[in-house]
């Protein structure tokens, strides 16, 4: 039983300027969910969504939440709650819960991940920047360790960006994996065409290629593309009774799942069973979260057992992130022995 809830906000503010193909980002507001129950034992969850990408409004969102406080401090049972149209707010809550009931601290999962005894291989984010700022990125990913490196593309020039990827092959051959994400930039018309060029230079996959909601035309992408497809945004919006249609409809060869932009741990769990039901592989993918929310999403991947880099953040793009255990070595992220450090999202109302 629930006790006592209530929401904190937190602005989390950038090193630099985030930019994708759809827009640039220089602060984001995360709304942590705290609870405490009758034993005093607490649990806190970070949602912390995208507006413009996220399937929430903001002024909905922030009435949602208001709703759920209310409810949860008058008895009413958190796992029973309608939150489907809000998956950044059932993802935290779900967090909360699950920290609440676990033994350690922050602890959402309890495995060797959690434990600190095994990690999680991530790939390196390129941001989109100018053309030089990007390969000087990628340069620094790969010295600090990286072997899978994922661009952002879809912003400048295609042919430019297509010298981009010679000259990374020309510069570290196939000692690198690249996975590249068009956040939907192509046009339907000529996605193919674009997929047979970059082609030459040995993709891993790419994402989104064009714009979500468009399944026909993804599904012939899909079907005739050489390079591997991942569904992307594709995936935001999609009641659990649509999981199968989308992708036996589709049958990319990837999907990619990030948690605040799905939902709860249960639902992130169906997709991949629903995935691997049909012989298509996944990873998970942070979005932009804090520690608090990037922990609680390594901790679930790691529950997986993956087997592919995954798309994990690392705490790094904050000049305000809230200190935590997390530790990126080389390409590997673990769960450290350091402390968290809460004092910015404090537990009072």
């Amino acid at each position: 039983m629930i006790d006592k809830a209530f929401m904190t906000e937190y602005e989390l503010q950038f090193l630099k300027p985030a930019k994708t193909s759809r827009n640039e980002i220089s602060r984001k507001t995360s709304f942590f969910i705290h609870l405490i129950n009758e034993q005093g034992h607490k649990g806190i969850g970070e949602c912390a969504p995208i507006f413009g990408l996220s399937m929430e409004d903001e002024g909905e969102l922030r009435s949602k939440i208001n709703e759920v406080i209310y409810l949860l401090n008058h008895g009413h049972d958190p796992t029973n709650l309608e939150l489907s149209k809000f998956p950044s707010l059932s993802f935290a809550l779900d967090c909360a819960c699950k920290m609440i009931g676990s033994s350690g601290d922050m602890q959402v999962f309890e495995n060797s991940f959690s434990l600190g005894q095994s990690s999680i291989a991530i790939n390196g984010l390129v941001w989109i920047d100018s053309l030089g700022g990007m390969l000087d990125q990628l340069n620094q990913k790969i010295e600090d360790g990286f072997s899978c490196i994922k661009l952002k593309i879809g912003s400048h020039d295609f042919e430019a960006e297509l010298e981009l990827l010679e000259k990374i092959r020309e510069d570290y051959g196939h000692k690198i994996e690249l996975r590249l994400d068009a956040n939907g930039a192509f046009d339907v018309k000529d996605a193919l065409i674009k997929l047979e060029e970059l082609s030459k230079y040995q993709i891993h996959s790419v994402e989104q290629p064009i714009m979500a909601g468009q399944w026909k035309e993804m599904a012939e992408i899909a079907k005739h593309s050489p390079i591997p497809i991942a569904l992307d945004e594709e995936l935001i919006g999609i009641e659990k009774t649509m999981v199968p249609k989308l992708l036996e409809t589709i049958h990319p060869q990837f999907i990619i799942i990030k948690p605040s932009l799905v939902g709860n741990f249960s639902f992130c769990d169906y997709w991949v069973r629903s995935a691997e039901t049909i012989g298509i592989d996944w990873w998970g993918t942070s979005a932009l979260e804090s520690n608090v929310g990037l922990s609680a999403i390594a901790q679930w991947v790691s529950t997986q057992n993956p087997k592919i880099p995954q798309g994990l953040g690392t705490g790094q793009i904050y000049s305000n992130n809230i200190p935590s255990p997390l530790e990126l070595k080389g390409d590997e992220l673990w769960y450290g022995s350091s402390a968290w450090n809460l004092e910015d999202i404090q537990w009072q109302a």
